[in-house]
């Protein structure tokens, strides 16, 4: 009988982002599948809160960057005492504490998950971190797998396994209303985006292309869902272009499906992508997804069939797309059934939970690293 692995997760963030609700669905597919997985993580962290919450075994560990010896050394004990098979790293900060504590205590086989599309950075770096101590890698992309291949990292030790999205969850959402909260017109046409307010997600591509767009498109208006350090830059901008009644900035919204159902059309302008589980999302929604041609994302959005790729940093091509599927509403609809379509085949969370599973037992089933 094969050995049923026994998973340590290590998440280093003291914020929620996408990567953490990843591990927050990962750590309670485990555990449906009747598999022992437990988290170290940030004291307090939000993913302490929700994976406690969920009935997950979580161990509090302060970690202050990863080359935090104290904090290795407690992620050791916690392998060491737990009988873990699989010690399984989720940030780049995490990456080097569990390199460091697999060292420590060595038994436990080490994953680590990838889901920037940046390459690893520095010689020394890429030599301690990537091509020595680690059993296998998780990428949420090709496009991630690439990177890591170009590093040196050997091909057969990564994996692609999307991020999963909860796509019921999505699909069927009650409309968040806002249209009267916003005091728009009943009859507006709203286009979305959803992420961190930051250069790099793009929205000011996206305020641009809405200046191009305002006179020939005036019930359409711009919905951005999030917070970030970027906001203020971008309020201003939209101002300066005389469209600050048309782009509304809701900031951070814990009803997502209830606010993507209120939508008409989802863009997602950003600049690098390492897979995006927001424009997942818009698609277990129904809505056609305007994306740009980067990273993962080019995973993501069959263009032409579920959405438009443009290239990025261009608003003028991100403005044409968002006017030939404003002008097509028959289209749109062929383009959100197919979304929905895809989003529930190739992203949904019970997918990522297995593929996972299947990584684990090849990975205790080949050669130590």
């Amino acid at each position: 009988m094969s050995e049923r692995p026994a998973s340590l997760h290590v998440n280093t963030e003291r914020h929620w982002r996408g990567g953490e609700q990843q591990v927050l669905h990962l750590l309670e597919g485990l555990h449906s599948h009747g598999l022992r997985a437990e988290l170290a993580a940030q004291p307090g962290s939000p993913l302490a809160q929700r994976a406690a919450a969920a009935g997950i075994p979580v161990h509090p560990v302060p970690m202050h960057g990863e080359w935090d010896l104290a904090a290795a050394a407690r992620i050791a004990r916690i392998a060491r005492s737990g009988g873990f098979s699989i010690m399984h790293l989720h940030t780049s900060r995490a990456h080097g504490l569990g390199r460091i504590a697999s060292v420590l205590a060595p038994g436990p086989r080490v994953i680590v998950a990838r889901r920037v599309i940046f390459p690893p950075r520095g010689r020394v770096n890429r030599w301690l971190k990537y091509l020595h101590g680690i059993d296998n890698y998780i990428a949420v992309s090709y496009a991630v797998r690439d990177t890591l291949t170009a590093a040196g990292v050997p091909g057969e030790r990564i994996a692609v396994v999307p991020s999963g999205v909860d796509c019921d969850r999505f699909a069927g959402a009650v409309p968040a209303g806002l249209r009267a909260s916003c005091c728009l017109p009943v009859s507006a046409r709203l286009i979305g985006t959803v992420g961190h307010l930051e250069h790099g997600k793009g929205q000011q591509d996206l305020i641009n292309a809405a200046a191009l767009l305002a006179s020939e498109l005036p019930d359409v208006f711009f919905v951005l869902v999030g917070e970030g350090a970027g906001r203020a830059a971008l309020e201003q901008q939209a101002a300066s272009l005389g469209i600050g009644d048309r782009v509304i900035f809701t900031g951070f919204r814990t009803d997502v499906p209830a606010v993507l159902a209120d939508l008409d059309l989802f863009a997602m302008p950003s600049h690098a992508e390492g897979l995006c589980t927001a424009a997942v999302e818009a698609m277990a929604a129904g809505l056609p997804v305007i994306g740009t041609s980067v990273g993962g994302l080019v995973e993501v959005v069959a263009d032409g069939q579920t959405g438009l790729l443009v290239p990025p940093k261009n608003p003028e091509a991100l403005a044409g797309a968002i006017r030939r599927l404003m002008a097509d509403e028959p289209v749109r609809r062929q383009m959100a059934a197919a979304a929905r379509a895809r989003a529930f085949d190739r992203f949904g969370v019970k997918n990522m939970v297995e593929l996972t599973i299947q990584v684990y037992e090849q990975t205790l089933h080949q050669a130590p690293a």
